[in-house]
């Protein structure tokens, strides 16, 4: 199943992020750590998002240089078809905030909610950062 955009307008990360729990309710109190470090998308120990792993669905702030996605959040959730077959729902809510690099906010929000977990960083997102474990509130050394 491809990806559906969701049609509210939001301009500010939190609100966005109200509508996606509103839409898709659970209990998302694990955090989502970033593992990638690649040229183009560096979220390697950052909390990029929530998950709640009895429902098997989360969601994580993202941002696609695309003007038509830009600054965004993905809700996806896997699931069984009736065949059995792993699926995964996938659900955009673009936002559009009045600041010039919106790219920012998504930063912004990392650094901050990395913060609230920074004790619990799992032993394998270290690893793949080379065994740094403390946090200087906006990178890991």
């Amino acid at each position: 199943m491809g990806e559906i955009t969701n049609p509210g307008k939001f301009t500010a990360l939190g609100p966005a992020i109200a509508q996606v729990k509103a839409d898709h309710p659970g209990d998302y109190s694990s955090p989502l750590w970033g593992t990638k470090n690649t040229e183009h998308m560096k979220n390697l120990g950052f909390v990029i998002g929530y998950e709640d792993r009895t429902k098997r669905q989360w969601f994580r702030i993202d941002y696609d240089p695309s003007p038509t996605k830009a600054l965004h959040i993905n809700w996806e959730q896997d699931t069984n078809d009736q065949m059995g077959r792993k699926t995964r729902l996938k659900e955009c809510y673009l936002v559009r905030p009045h600041i010039l690099q919106p790219e920012d906010e998504m930063y912004t929000w990392w650094r901050s909610f990395t913060l609230h977990h920074c004790t619990e960083l799992p032993p394998e997102i270290s690893e793949a950062m080379g065994g740094k474990t403390v946090w200087r509130g906006a990178f890991w050394t």
